[in-house]
């Protein structure tokens, strides 16, 4: 038991499994406090080497991380993952977070830049704002474009030529 009003950092038990968070972080996304409309949950892309576990964009661009974390061997070996240590050039989020179970982590212990999320019995609480990222926006992009072609909305989206569509114009599938 801590020192009322001051925080200790506490053993937390594992009721939650890593599968389970990525989801309440995904919700927590597409929630009112971000309110994206696309959100994509440990998505992997052929030319991307980060595997996020939440990732989500808002309708003005803006993109949201959240790498979740349910023991601190696993939360203190993420800062050796090589997109981590060049953030400028390799990461994905202008936003980025970590969420973990309540009292897990401490604040000062999140990177820099970073913000810290906690998960809670009934609510997740921010503890720490993050600072704005230049993100890499290419590997954004592809995650997106993975992600449609794997909705296989392609069929949907049509791209006028230049001299516009001709009378026996058919949609093509996935080449």
């Amino acid at each position: 038991m801590g020192i009322k009003g001051v925080r200790t950092r506490k053993k937390t038990n594992n009721l939650i499994t890593h599968k389970q968070l990525c989801r309440i972080a995904a919700q927590y996304l597409a929630g009112h406090r971000f309110n994206c409309p696309v959100v994509v949950t440990e998505f992997s892309s052929i030319k991307n080497y980060e595997i996020p576990d939440a990732l989500g964009f808002d309708s003005n661009g803006k993109s949201y991380l959240i790498e979740c974390k349910i023991s601190r061997s696993d939360f203190l070996a993420d800062k050796n993952k090589i997109f981590r240590q060049n953030f400028g050039e390799l990461g994905i989020g202008n936003e980025r977070y970590y969420l973990v179970p309540a009292g897990m982590v401490e604040p000062n212990e999140v990177p820099e830049k970073w913000g810290l999320l906690e998960q809670g019995e009934h609510n997740i609480l921010m503890t720490k704002k993050p600072e704005y990222f230049d993100s890499n926006h290419i590997a954004e992009n592809q995650i997106l474009i993975s992600a449609i072609r794997r909705l296989k909305l392609s069929t949907a989206v049509f791209v006028q030529p230049e001299n516009g569509f001709s009378e026996n114009f058919e949609p093509q599938g996935e080449n």
